[in-house]
């Protein structure tokens, strides 16, 4: 199974896999050093009528979804392709076991007393696949067409925050032996590794239905609830001034990155989201693997660099901030469990005329490796300390993310079944502009760049794809040159630049005086000024 949620789904800080060179190694030390100076994350004892906080993360999405009711830039979708006999009784049961093993999926969000939001832990409710049948669809387009249009309404349909009902399923049965399933999840509950966990029980858990046996699945040592309590008690004291000093300073005096679009700015976006998918070829792949090894750096790192150098061409910005995801999952307690743990870290860089490709990957080296080490401090804490100016029409403190995702395979077995993942393409996005990279099985990279329909066209992406992937490719190849001096034109750019626009033939006779000319403007036209 591959996820694109709304965050990246790799565990360790530079998104790349946790044993990859200087990240490995970091990503060890700060595990190591945090093991020893924490408390380890336990059970607590709790009333279930109790209200209990929110973690930051959670936090922050409960007072988007107050803010904006009805949306679904949080909603996680996974689908699979079924091929055999299935059992919708043994489905069921599956889905309630995932529901009643994690209270996060099944958690509901209210107001206290005090005005403060509170998760309230739900008993498990029976879940039961919604299933449609399509078989009277003949097999070909038309059909297509009616899984799309089913597939999108259920990306698209929000959750109730306040139900306790975090997840749900859908069956689409398109003949007595094909299905397809698609399994719904709200990001406070949930982030891309979690569904990878989840993929991992609903096998077993199905498998076990269908034997009449117990799963042999362990009890979750702690639940995400634990997980919140934890961090309220670590983020507090010295912890918590040493974190936000770092991000203080960090941030200071940044200003919003504006990329050229295409319409003005709506005062409320909407959310709505296309995508564009572009790739880079292995050598090039490969060049960009040798100059971070030559600097020390990863994979990341390099492509980040080159993508602030894009971003600092096309809005003509000095200073370029990006949002990149981490995984957040640097403690042994929270490897399987199942919640919204994903972080966002703000890589701010400054793209200079004099600087050469290699200056600024030591420097995107530098930060990053800063960053991580402050990487316990939820963005949102950093965004309710800086208090940014409140803005509907753009996301707080960064507009554009960036991820380079080492997207986990689930290796799908259903008894009696041959499963199949098919993506399932966000429909919302609550960014300007995602720009994804994930490692090809040839060692390329697949790109894809999910964008505001509401501020850009296509053929503006297009172009923007284009320039990245030149920006890439000369940053693979002369990485001692300077960034100021890259030619970033695609082929469409050179020619509309080059040919279209220096086209300047219009229809003319040869055999008409001046004064004629002159005439016949004066009958087009008698009204206007003549000189």
């Amino acid at each position: 199974m591959t996820s694109r949620s709304n965050a990246s789904d790799t565990r360790n800080p530079a998104s790349e896999g946790p044993q990859q060179g200087l990240e490995a190694r970091l990503f060890a030390r700060i595990e190591q050093k945090s093991k020893q100076k924490s408390h380890a994350i336990r059970p607590r004892d709790r009333d279930p009528d109790d209200g209990l906080p929110l973690s930051f993360a959670q936090r922050r999405l409960w007072f988007l979804d107050q803010l904006y009711p009805g949306r679904a830039e949080y909603v996680i979708p996974f689908g699979l392709r079924l091929r055999g006999r299935l059992d919708g009784t043994c489905l069921d049961s599956a889905l309630s076991g995932l529901v009643e093993r994690h209270e996060a999926l099944r958690t509901r969000f209210a107001l206290a007393a005090d005005g403060e939001p509170r998760q309230v832990i739900t008993a498990p409710p029976r879940v039961k696949a919604t299933v449609i049948d399509l078989s009277a669809h003949a097999e070909g387009d038309h059909r297509e067409q009616a899984v799309r249009k089913a597939v999108a309404a259920e990306s698209r349909k929000p959750f109730d925050l306040a139900s306790g009902r975090l997840l749900r399923a859908l069956v689409l049965e398109l003949a007595p032996e094909e299905h397809l399933l698609l399994v719904t999840v709200h990001h406070i509950a949930a982030d891309g590794w979690s569904l990878h966990i989840l993929a991992d029980e609903l096998q077993r858990l199905y498998a076990a239905a269908l034997a009449g046996t117990r799963s042999g699945l362990p009890e979750p040592v702690a639940q995400y609830a634990d997980f919140a309590l934890w961090q309220r008690d670590q983020l507090t004291g010295t912890t918590l001034h040493r974190h936000l000093e770092f991000w203080r300073d960090r941030l200071a005096g940044m200003e919003a990155l504006e990329l050229p679009t295409d319409r003005p700015r709506p005062t409320n976006r909407s959310g709505a989201s296309s995508t564009l998918n572009f790739s880079v070829p292995l050598h090039v792949a490969d060049g960009l693997r040798a100059v971070a090894a030559g600097r020390g750096a990863s994979l990341f790192m390099v492509a980040l660099a080159a993508f602030q150098v894009t971003l600092s061409r096309w809005t003509g910005q000095r200073e370029v901030a990006v949002g990149a995801p981490i995984a957040g999952r640097n403690r042994a307690e929270i490897e399987d469990m199942v919640g919204f743990f994903v972080n966002t870290l703000v890589m701010r860089g400054e793209v200079t005329d004099e600087a050469t490709f290699g200056n600024l990957v030591e420097r995107v080296r530098d930060y990053c490796l800063d960053a991580y080490a402050h990487q316990d401090m939820p963005f949102e804490r950093i965004v309710e300390d800086l208090a940014p100016e409140r803005d509907l029409a753009r996301s707080p403190l960064v507009q554009v993310m960036f991820a380079l995702q080492n997207v986990r395979e689930t290796e799908w077995q259903l008894p009696g079944l041959e499963a199949e993942a098919f993506d399932v393409e966000s429909q919302e996005s609550q960014f300007d502009l995602w720009c994804f990279l994930s490692e090809t099985s040839d060692g390329g990279l697949d790109g894809q760049l999910r964008y505001s329909s509401e501020l850009f066209d296509s053929e503006t992406v297009e172009r923007l794809a284009a320039s990245f992937t030149a920006a890439l490719t000369t940053g693979a190849f002369d990485p001692a040159a300077r960034t100021s001096t890259w030619d970033l034109l695609g082929e469409k750019d050179r020619r509309r630049l080059l040919t279209e626009f220096n086209d300047t033939r219009v229809p003319y006779a040869d055999d008409i005086t001046v004064c004629e000319l002159v005439e016949a403007r004066v009958a087009l036209v008698p009204d206007a000024v003549a000189v």
